[in-house]
């Protein structure tokens, strides 16, 4: 619901997550569908790169 708050400017504090943690989180999914798809191990630092 902060979310939504922010958005609706009802909270001056920003985000509580930063723009590294959502890149984080999408490089791990892809990581993750890379690894199914290629059936290997793949490392954070392959997919950061």
């Amino acid at each position: 619901m902060d979310f939504i708050a922010l958005c609706r400017g009802e909270l001056d504090d920003g985000p509580k997550v930063s723009i590294e943690d959502g890149l984080l989180s999408v490089a791990i999914g892809v990581a993750a569908h890379k690894s199914i798809d290629e059936g290997r191990w793949v490392a954070m630092e392959e997919v950061l790169a």
